[in-house]
């Protein structure tokens, strides 16, 4: 037998870092294909180290959180990220300046 979401948060309370959660009623995120900090510096090509300076500075922001706190992203949003980077340096690799 599984214990209810209301027993969870009631045996949260006064426990440090604990953050309940209903398991199997609500997805922790949204609906869409998530991917891990590994994965978005892939895509991005950079390193994992610039992803969390991204996310730091609010240019990516993580879609969410697996129960071990590890952060999702959502890949539409990397793949766009990409995708405006490549618009903007493009102009650079056809001997323009770099942009601001």
């Amino acid at each position: 037998m599984g214990v209810s979401a209301n027993a969870c948060a009631t045996l949260a309370q006064g426990v440090p870092n604990v953050i309940p959660y209903k398991v199997g009623r609500e997805p922790l995120m949204p609906e869409g294909e998530y991917i891990s900090a590994k994965d978005a510096a892939l895509i991005l090509r950079v390193s994992r180290q610039t992803i969390w300076r991204y996310v730091k500075s609010g240019t990516l922001k993580p879609a969410g959180y697996t129960p071990k706190g590890q952060a999702r992203f959502s890949r539409a949003a990397v793949e766009a990220l990409r995708d405006e980077s490549d618009r903007k340096w493009s102009g650079v690799r056809e001997g323009q300046d770099q942009p601001e």
